[in-house]
């Protein structure tokens, strides 16, 4: 057992599982990038290891389906990326949410975001190099990986924009700031799912590593789950970085198989 630490409270948190966990009734729910996926430079720079695809088929149908895929990303991306795969999934911080893959996404009802917004947003792209700001529909996601020296920058010309009077709130995550409708967040959208089948009465457990995925954490404790942090600078963490967590989720696959596997 190791420590999670919370801004809140502190909760032990299992860094391993046997496989009679899972058959005793989880609901996995997974960040995409910095958890499962590498951190590139760009969100278009990501890659999908051949075999994750695979891991996450099988482990969805060793989960009866109660596999879902919490993102800063849209649906559409989510898609995209670990396609032909289609998982319940909640998007952009849960201003979408898919209940089931045959299902069609919830989008939030959200206000017109006022056009200044994109104006100013495009000036502070063009007077620092590196920073890429990420329509994404809903929300507008402002990336400063690389241009780590404009993060203040980046920080006040947000809080500038005055997103509360547009019913919007800011979030901020690893060399990221981002605008969301108000309401949305990770935690919200694992309650949700956690209501209806196949994820309603099972044990919710959440792995992700930014304080974006803090909400879904605090969501799956509080339902009697657990919460594992993936950080390559902590001890208490339960993975150190992403390819512990596909290597984890790979044996959780292999062991749920079973019998099967073994014929």
């Amino acid at each position: 057992m190791s420590l999670y630490i919370t801004g809140m409270q502190e909760y032990e948190v299992a860094s391993a599982r046997q496989a009679s966990s899972f058959r005793a009734g989880w609901a996995l729910f997974l960040d995409l990038d910095g958890t499962v996926l590498d951190i590139a430079e760009t969100p278009q720079g990501v890659e999908v290891p051949p075999d994750l695809v695979s891991i996450l088929m099988r482990l969805s149908r060793g989960l009866g389906g109660a596999l879902a895929v919490l993102s800063g990303r849209t649906i559409a991306d989510i898609d995209r990326l670990l396609a032909p795969l289609a998982l319940p999934a909640a998007g952009q911080h849960g201003a979408e949410l898919r209940l089931a893959p045959d299902r069609s996404a919830d989008r939030i009802s959200c206000s017109e975001r006022p056009r200044e917004w994109h104006a100013r947003l495009a000036a502070l792209a063009r007077d620092h190099r590196g920073i890429l700001v990420e329509d994404k529909g809903i929300g507008i996601a402002v990336h400063y990986r690389n241009a780590p020296a404009a993060e203040r920058k980046v920080h006040k010309a947000l809080e500038g924009l005055g997103v509360e009077r547009a019913s919007y709130a800011l979030k901020r995550g690893k060399c990221v700031d981002e605008i969301v409708p108000r309401g949305c967040d990770k935690g919200r959208a694992l309650r949700r799912l956690m209501a209806v089948p196949p994820f309603a009465g099972r044990v919710p457990i959440a792995i992700g590593d930014d304080a974006t995925d803090e909400d879904a954490f605090a969501a799956a404790l509080s339902l009697g789950g657990e919460a594992l942090r993936v950080a390559s600078h902590s001890a208490s963490a339960a993975f150190a970085d992403p390819r512990a967590v596909r290597d984890w989720l790979a044996a959780r696959a292999a062991a749920l198989a079973g019998p099967e596997r073994r014929r």
